[in-house]
């Protein structure tokens, strides 16, 4: 978790926030909050249980195997969970309203993640892609590759999984983290590297510009999808004619002109917010 939510500023900012989740639960902003109701709620209650799982992390390497294998067999079992509680297809739409209400309520909870989680928190002991510990890596990498292309390109679902992102994408995007934490150069020493890194340290500022962002294109076009903010092109499936390619990547790259900026000074204001609260708590003690 960034350091967005520390001292007094932080603590606004976090009230602000919450608050544009309830309402966004009870439908009473002027428009739906894409993403919202789904990633925030998960940062937040992943605050509660993270010491937990670090107390695995930290121990001998039988506990942290043990604990992250527990967090893949958590995940699981609320999938299986779900596919058996509510079996498809649904006899009646009531019964398809009482799986989206619980459905939608589950995977706002970081334990419909915890593959990802725990995997993040077992590569932060040693991010070696090369690491004995992460080898395992190596055989989950062309599973989830494999698994991703059939999902992808033939339309392929295990029937008792739900949602996109599961245990079974995950170690695609994880394989391709510590390879870019292999290959990319310890240090930034030109122009061009200090544009991604400084990207890099905004991301989760650029991603809650972007989810506002997006919600206003939704409440506008009624879809977000080949939109921008200026217009939307209601082809956006492939294969494309030129016409529709170009018009798709020119709102592409003004939705990164207006998401990726906004997020960087997003950013430089909470942390300057951050570094003039510290200040003055210091003053304050050098006083006393």
């Amino acid at each position: 978790m960034p350091l967005l939510y520390k001292g007094y500023p932080g603590k606004i900012l976090l009230l602000i926030t919450i608050i544009l989740i309830n309402l966004n639960l009870i439908g009473i902003l002027l428009c739906w909050v894409l993403g919202i109701y789904q990633f925030l709620p998960v940062l937040f209650c992943t605050l509660l249980f993270l010491p937990l799982l670090s107390i695995g992390f930290s121990s001998k390497l039988i506990w942290r195997i043990f604990t992250l294998v527990l967090c893949f067999a958590i995940e699981i079992s609320l999938q299986l969970a779900i596919f058996i509680i509510f079996p498809t297809p649904f006899p009646t739409w009531q019964a398809y309203y009482d799986f989206m209400y619980w459905y939608l309520f589950i995977i706002t909870t970081p334990f419909f993640m915890l593959s990802a989680i725990g995997l993040g928190m077992w590569f932060s002991k040693r991010p070696n892609l090369f690491a004995k510990q992460n080898f395992f890596m190596w055989i989950l990498f062309p599973l989830s590759l494999y698994y991703l292309i059939q999902y992808q390109f033939f339309d392929f679902r295990f029937v008792f999984i739900r949602g996109d992102y599961n245990l079974f994408v995950i170690p695609y995007s994880a394989f391709l983290v510590l390879l870019g934490i292999k290959l990319l150069p310890n240090s930034w020493d030109n122009w061009f590297t200090k544009i991604f890194s400084t990207i890099g340290k905004a991301t989760y500022h650029i991603l809650l510009t972007q989810i506002l962002y997006f919600s206003v294109v939704y409440s506008i076009y009624g879809d977000h999808y080949g939109a921008s903010i200026f217009g939307i092109n209601p082809i956006y499936a492939f294969p494309l004619n030129m016409m529709d390619f170009l018009t798709i990547l020119g709102y592409l790259t003004i939705n990164w002109a207006i998401c990726i900026p906004c997020g960087i000074f997003w950013y430089y204001v909470d942390f300057k917010l951050r570094d003039f609260y510290l200040g003055l708590k210091k003053n304050r003690v050098s006083k006393e």
